[in-house]
């Protein structure tokens, strides 16, 4: 392992607590045919983060204590604790640079798993790595595909080992993130029950591709079209050249439709791509406008920054606060991050958001917002929302204090209603107006029913929700007639 791919890749992929070994994890899950499911958990760790001893043989070598655990809702469904040595090896500079990855496979119910890994250095035990994930291991029915895999070697081999798979040696990648030294992305996949599509399905067509956007385009031409055959299970294994494309977030795709281009399955894999210096293409220029996460990426350690101190859940969160703001393209991102959580990437996407507002100290920025989030959540938040969640908190976090809140609570013949007046919105959009009205099956707060501004909800039947029995809203004393009228 090259240490500077460590340097960069370690700004991306960091353990839950701080520790003195340095690893990275990852993970896929796969079926084993009929009901049966198992997830492959494997991890790769910077020899350079150990510390190795000579043996009696005038060898260097570490071991390395290894503890799993593994469960769900119901409690703990398996556990284990193994040495994991290195090869021996009569220099310590050849044994710093080997590279160390191990890999386990665990038979899994349908659901929601939780696992923690926890490697321990035994030459100096207060030297420790503790790994944190979820997942969700799909029901083992219909026709579906498994987690996408990105492997870094593959090779026919009548050996043995823990990578044996397909008569093949393969070695996944331990973190979705390529540097510039790699052009080539290698994925494999298997896709189940294909025989079960009904005849007049076929052709069945499956389509393997690079996009940067959810349900967008491929990158670069970066697609590869096949026909598939009715079998029980069929493997997917193949390479992109990578070599031009440029540094951004980007998703591996598998879809599978029939002769009507209906989608059958489909699955999406999200990975990070640095390339320092990217050719001068059409694409690339115009991902640096629309990728606004990564416009400039910063190969700056963030294991002692604020984003630290964030579980998953709570990552979650903050997410979430950050949808008002951001570009459409980030709004992607978060949504898939929401969908298919990994907290290394998210950690690095939240202090990245907060960099650019604050590059000296982006948790500077990140206290002035979060009490921004708590004004928010103490005037909007109620008993099943938090503030930032409901329709009045995420316009306000949007764009600010509105310049006029009108609260009409028993006005004849209407619901309960507000009026927000906003005298200019980015100098866009003067004298602008939200209307939000609690509806008959709510208890409080209040949700966001039309708005004056084109790019937010529209809704031109808005006095037909908030008059109720028959009234009419032709009353010139009502308020929103006076404030929005026929806008």
């Amino acid at each position: 392992m090259v240490r500077g791919f460590w340097i960069g890749l370690m700004m991306f992929c960091f353990a839950i607590q701080a520790s003195a070994i340095q690893a990275v994890v990852s993970h896929a899950v796969f079926s084993n045919g009929g009901m049966n499911a198992y997830a492959e958990i494997y991890w790769q760790i910077d020899p350079l983060s150990l510390h190795f001893t000579k043996t009696k043989n005038n060898t260097w070598q570490t071991e390395i204590k290894t503890e799993m655990k593994i469960k769900n809702e119901t409690g703990i469904i398996t556990t284990e604790q193994y040495l994991l040595k290195t090869p021996a090896s009569g220099s310590i500079a050849i044994a710093e640079a080997a590279s160390i990855i191990d890999m386990r496979k665990y038979a899994l119910p349908s659901g929601k798993i939780v696992f923690v890994l926890k490697l321990t250095d035994v030459a100096d035990t207060n030297q420790h790595f503790v790994f944190i994930d979820s997942f969700s291991v799909p029901e083992q029915n219909g026709v579906f595909y498994s987690d996408i895999q990105l492997l870094d070697t593959s090779y026919y081999s009548a050996a043995g080992g823990v990578f044996k798979k397909n008569n093949r040696q393969q070695i996944p990648l331990c973190a979705n993130f390529l540097d510039e030294n790699r052009t080539l992305l290698h994925y494999y996949g298997e896709l189940y029950n294909v025989n079960i599509v009904a005849k007049e399905s076929y052709p069945l067509i499956q389509k393997v591709f690079i996009n940067k956007q959810e349900n967008g385009g491929p990158v670069l031409n970066l697609l590869k079209t096949d026909t598939i055959h009715n079998a029980d299970m069929q493997l997917l294994t193949g390479d992109f050249d990578i070599s031009e494309l440029g540094s951004g977030n980007y998703n591996v795709n598998y879809n599978l439709i029939d002769k009507d281009n209906v989608v059958i399955a489909t699955k999406t894999l999200f990975f990070q791509r640095y390339k320092s210096k990217p050719k001068d293409r059409g694409i690339e220029k115009a991902s640096a406008k629309s990728d606004s996460a990564f416009q400039q990426i910063n190969v700056i350690d963030i294991s002692k920054s604020f984003v630290m101190r964030y579980n998953l859940t709570e990552l979650k969160a903050i997410l979430k606060m950050l949808l008002p703001m951001s570009t459409p393209m980030n709004v992607q991102t978060i949504k898939s991050f929401l969908k298919n959580p990994d907290e290394g990437y998210m950690r690095y996407f939240i202090y990245n958001y907060f960099a650019d507002i604050n590059k000296k100290a982006p948790d500077a920025a990140w206290k002035i917002f979060s009490n921004r989030v708590r004004e928010v959540n103490k005037q909007f938040g109620t008993v099943s929302q938090a503030g930032y969640e409901t329709d009045r908190g995420y316009i306000y976090l949007k764009y600010g204090a509105p310049d006029e809140i009108v609260t009409v609570e028993n006005e004849r013949g209407a619901l309960p209603y507000e009026i927000w007046q906003y005298n200019n919105i980015n100098n866009q959009y003067k004298n602008a107006v939200f209307l939000f009205y609690r509806s008959t099956e709510m208890i409080t707060g209040f949700r966001l029913l039309h708005s004056t501004v084109s790019t937010e909800m529209r809704n031109t039947a808005w006095r037909n929700m908030l008059y109720i029995n028959g009234a009419s809203s032709g009353d010139l004393n009502s308020r929103a007639e006076q404030y929005i009228g026929n806008r």
